[in-house]
């Protein structure tokens, strides 16, 4: 389902967000925004990756194999690419 939701900006932002839709080959305003929400979005899911990334460096857990690097590699590369 898809949801509408109104916003203002100053006509400088406006003026922006025409060029960069016109620039990036948008279809609309709301295609542009919709792009830089699944960019924030993935941003934030790489933030908590390095985060899981570094609490596990920092534990007292033995060091995985290439294989469990591997295979924890490939599902993360997968979860990402499904939340674009």
């Amino acid at each position: 389902m898809a949801n509408t939701f109104h916003i203002s900006i100053p006509d400088s932002m406006e003026d922006f967000v025409n060029n960069r839709v016109q620039d990036k080959n948008f279809k609309s305003k709301g295609g542009y925004v919709q792009d830089l929400i699944r960019q924030d979005q993935l941003r934030t899911e790489k933030v908590k990756l390095t985060n899981l990334l570094l609490v596990g460096l920092a534990s007292k857990h033995s060091p995985m194999s290439k294989n469990k690097w591997q295979n924890l590699k490939n599902k993360t590369i997968t979860d990402i690419k499904n939340k674009q």
